[in-house]
């Protein structure tokens, strides 16, 4: 082998990772030249042709580095995106829970006047029945419906009336009022 022909060996083993797209007319051009030329024009154009590789080698690194940069500016922009949509979700789960508690204090404020309203009630029908138990003992024969649907104080008035032994006609008066 010359000096030439190892040259040629070097050029062609720099290069493996290069990709053509087609192989068939590269090899077809590289045998042309190798026949047509003489060494040193075939040195000269393998020159060139791993001119073009390394250019077009550079390029895919480029758009390797392109790509990875890319992922990590898409990554980034992913965890903003991230970070936008929790605080929106947030937002949301602070309304919900808001709402809840909202829910809970009317809740709340409704039990208590349930109750309080309960307890009025309860308050209201004993007073009703012991009203309507000694009315009865005091007027066996009269007629009760009159005392349905009082206020207490209208309760509290006849209870007096009938404990100092109030009549008919004075019960009758204190439901006009």
């Amino acid at each position: 082998m010359g000096q030439n022909d190892n040259q040629f060996y070097q050029m062609e083993s720099k290069d493996d990772n290069f990709v053509d797209d087609d192989i068939a007319i590269h090899l077809l051009v590289r045998e042309y030249y190798k026949e047509h030329l003489d060494t040193g024009e075939y040195i000269a154009y393998l020159q060139r042709e791993r001119d073009c590789r390394a250019y077009h080698t550079g390029m895919i690194q480029s758009r390797k580095e392109g790509v990875e940069e890319g992922k990590i500016l898409g990554k980034q922009e992913g965890i903003e995106e991230g970070i936008r949509i929790g605080k929106e979700e947030g937002y949301e789960e602070g309304i919900r829970l808001g709402r809840e508690e909202g829910r809970k204090i009317v809740k709340q404020k409704e039990i208590e006047e349930g109750r309080r309203l309960g307890k009025e009630e309860g308050i209201l029908e004993v007073k009703r029945d012991c009203v309507l138990m000694i009315f009865k003992k005091e007027f066996p024969y009269e007629d009760t419906h009159f005392l349905e649907n009082l206020s207490i104080e209208q309760y509290d008035a006849i209870m007096k009336l009938l404990s100092e032994n109030g009549s008919l006609e004075q019960i009758h008066e204190v439901l006009k009022k």
